[in-house]
């Protein structure tokens, strides 16, 4: 059974990993000329 606390520490550390990814995400398509490829990879979920 999940307390409260446990499911605020589980979204808060998939938001800080999320957040790294997405930052990861940009960083690379700012990075490199054919966005096409890094924007099929990188699509959100629930698209």
């Amino acid at each position: 059974m999940l307390t409260v606390a446990d499911v605020d520490r589980t979204i808060d550390f998939y938001q800080r990993v999320l957040g790294m990814e997405a930052r990861k995400v940009r960083s690379s398509v700012l990075a490199r000329p054919d966005r096409s490829s890094v924007c099929t990879s990188a699509t959100p979920i629930g698209t």
